[in-house]
Parts: structure tokens; sequence; C-alpha cells
């Protein structure tokens, strides 16, 4: 390789990586389904004609010079709902990006990098995208997940619920109806980022609706329906395994529930049909070889008379 040229590349790459380092960001909150648009305005020098600028999603250029680039993170369906604009006035360099129909996986940094000869300018917007959690999925167990869970002596069983995050943070909740009183019951225990995990203490023979929650997306006894108890089996179970599957293509993460369950071997001695049958005990077999001989010499006994 020519000397030059390699000193040309880690000279582009450097700048490259100082126009990342130094993005000036801001923040900027949109929901799904609805349409953005980020505008950026950058300086560039009045003395400098030819400039080179590129857009990037999360670190990786998907637009540059005025052409799409196709990536991963930036994929065709994503660029059909993108509009993108550049135009310079003296010593501005405008430039503007249209999401259309978002996606709540539509959130990330973009930013923008103008390079000018040896100096470069850029900005970049953080979009958050407001979005419900996903329903929650509860199960009765047995095996507090906490030991110093106390049931205490009331009768109380623990309700275990997990549900993918939304944004703003959410959470997950119960209700609970007795004689047309409705009350509302708080989780012992709520952890987790993109999945939050819930723990409740409450009676399996109560009339329970629980559903994940945040601020922007509220829920009441009568649209509570991520979890009913009295569509559900009250037995417990003495293990609970989850597993969490992301279906890229879908956008959405379902999960779903193993029990371990106990097995026990029988032996089966009872025949199956009038051709075949199971044996079990080698004198069983004995037996049944000399009553076949019986009767075959007593067939050949009856002929020969």
């Amino acid at each position: 390789m020519n000397p030059g040229n390699f000193i040309y590349i880690l000279l582009f790459t450097a700048a490259v990586n100082s126009c990342r380092s130094e993005h000036s960001q801001q923040e900027i909150t949109s929901y799904v389904q609805k349409n953005v648009t980020l505008s950026y305005n950058i300086h560039v020098p009045t003395d400098v004609n030819e400039c080179t600028f590129h857009v990037e999603y999360d670190n990786v250029i998907f637009y540059k010079n005025g052409t799409f680039i196709k990536s991963e993170n930036y994929a065709l369906g994503k660029q059909k709902r993108s509009q993108l604009k550049a135009t310079r006035v003296f010593q501005s360099f405008q430039v503007t990006l249209e999401l259309h129909r978002l996606h709540e996986f539509d959130a990330g940094v973009y930013g923008c990098c103008i390079q000018c000869e040896e100096s470069h300018s850029s900005q970049s917007y953080l979009l958050l995208i407001n979005h419900p959690p996903k329903p929650a999925d509860c199960i009765w167990i047995d095996t507090p997940p906490n030991p110093y869970l106390d049931l205490g002596s009331y009768n109380l069983s623990i309700l275990y619920c997990k549900a993918i995050n939304g944004h703003p943070t959410s959470g997950i909740i119960c209700f609970s109806q007795d004689k047309q009183k409705t009350s509302v019951h708080a989780p012992k225990h709520l952890t987790g980022v993109d999945i939050i995990e819930a723990t409740f203490v409450l009676s399996m023979n109560a009339d329970i609706r629980c559903c994940s929650i945040s601020s922007l997306y509220q829920q009441n006894w009568d649209s509570c329906n991520d979890f009913n108890a009295l569509s559900t089996s009250h037995q417990p179970q003495s293990t609970l395994k989850s597993r969490l599957s992301k279906e890229v293509n879908d956008s959405k993460i379902v999960i779903t529930t193993a029990y371990e369950e106990k097995t026990t071997k029988s032996t089966i001695t009872k025949s199956v049909s009038n051709t075949s049958s199971v044996i079990d005990s080698p004198s069983i077999l004995v037996s049944i070889i000399v009553v076949f001989v019986v009767r075959y010499c007593c067939i050949i006994g009856i002929v020969f008379m």
C-alpha cells in the first residue's frame, strides 16, 4: 500500500471518529405511528467550497452525500419511511431528516456530520419514542423467589409476573374486586430494565386481574385483562422456568413458560390385541407353551381316532 494512501486513511478515520465524539446531543420525544422531523443547522467555513456530509443512526452511516446506504440497523423498510434534504446557504449547511409512521425500534441517536477539508462539525438527536409496555404474563407459584417474602397465615399465595418494558418506564399492577369494591395491589418486589418482573402476595380465591402500566398508559378494572385469575389454573407450580425469545421480523418479544413435570414408569402387562401381548414373566411364558402343546396333541389324537 502507498504510504500516502495509508496516511490519508488514518486522517480520514480520525476525522470521522472525532466527528462522532463531538456530537452535541439534543433530546426529542415522539410517539408510535407519528411523524418526526430532525433538523440540523451546521456552520461551515465561507472560504471552503467543497464539503461532504453523512447522516448516521446509532453510529452507523446510512446516508452519505445524497445517497442512502444499506445497513442492518437502517433497513430498506425504514428508508422508505425516511425523507432527507440537504442545502447550503452561505455559512450554514442545513439537513432535514423526516421519519414517518414511527416504530418503537426507531428510537436511538441520529447524527449529522459535515466534513470540509480539514474542519468538521456535527449535531445529533436522541430520539425517544413513547410506547406502551407489552402485556404482562403471570403465574401462581409456591416457591417464593425471595426467601424473605413472608406469606403469613392468611392463606395467601405468590403471583409472579413479567412484561416487556415500554417508554416511559413501565410497571405491573393488580386489581381485585369483592362485592363491587375494587382494590388496587402494588407489587411487593419490582425489578428489571428491558424486562420488568413483579411479585405479588394475593389470595388465589379472589377475583384478580393484572396488567402492565406506565404513566402514559394507565389501566383500570375494566381494561386490565393481561391476567385474569378466574380463567387461569389455580394449581401452583413448584418450579418456574422462563424463556424469552425475540422475533426480530415482527419486532415483538414473546414470553413463554415451561414447567418441570415428574414422570413415573409403569409396566403394562395387558393384552393389546388378539395377535399381540406383553409378557413380563418367564413362568407365564412356560405355562402358555405347555398349554399350546397339550392342545396340539389332543387335536392330533382326535384326527387319528
